[in-house]
Parts: structure tokens; sequence; C-alpha cells
């Protein structure tokens, strides 16, 4: 039972967003729906961790802190709200396969494009 336990957690610590590397999604899945999966998940990783490099960089500034961090925190989680809201009604006009799924995929690569962005006109990448 410990052992199963063992292995059950290992393989959660190893398949989370932390330890994930990334692959080729069209190459590594058969199955469509996985694929799909797997480039949302990528795309949502790569906004992730722009936007923690952001928030790092921010957070040791004191400039930036003092005037941004705040609303660097709250674009974030509205700019959430909105894709998960706007692929929702996307998602209802469209109808291609896994419209969804690419929706939520375009606006994160579009998100993530914009922090990387943001990172550069800082210095920081």
């Amino acid at each position: 039972m410990i052992n199963t336990r063992f292995a059950l957690c290992s393989l959660y610590l190893l398949c989370s967003p932390a330890f994930a590397v990334d692959v080729d999604c069209e190459t590594s899945f058969t199955d469509p729906v996985a694929m799909v999966q797997c480039m949302e998940d990528q795309s949502f990783r790569q906004v992730t961790n722009n936007y923690k490099q952001l928030l790092h960089m921010t957070q040791k500034s004191s400039l930036y802190a003092k005037y941004g961090l705040g609303p660097l925190v709250e674009s974030q989680k509205n700019w959430l709200k909105y894709r998960n809201s706007y692929c929702e009604s996307y998602s209802v006009y469209h109808g291609e396969i896994y419209n969804h799924a690419n929706c939520i995929i375009q606006l994160n690569n579009a998100r993530a494009a914009q922090l990387e962005n943001d990172l550069r006109v800082t210095g920081n990448n």
C-alpha cells in the first residue's frame, strides 16, 4: 500500500507543471484529445512561466514593486477571467472541432507573447 501511494505521488509530481517537459504534442500523441490537451497545457505553461518571471522582476525593483505589482497581479486575474469567458462564448458560435481548446491555446499564446514583450522592455529577457 505504501509503495502504491509513493508511486502515485511520484507520478503526480513528475506530471505537475513544475516538472513538465515540453514535448512535440503532434508526434507524441495519437489520440486527438490528448494531443490538444498537451498543446493547451504547454501554451498555458508558457504564460505561467513568463508571468512568474515578470512578477519576480517586478518584486525585485522598488519602482516596479511600488507601482506595478498590484496592476500586474490584477491584470493576470482579469486576463484569465476574460480568456475563460471569451472561449466559452467562442465555442458556441464556432463549429470547428476542438474549438474551445483552439481558443484557449490562441489566447494563451498571445498572452505569453505580451508578457515576454514586457520582460524584454524591462530588460529582463
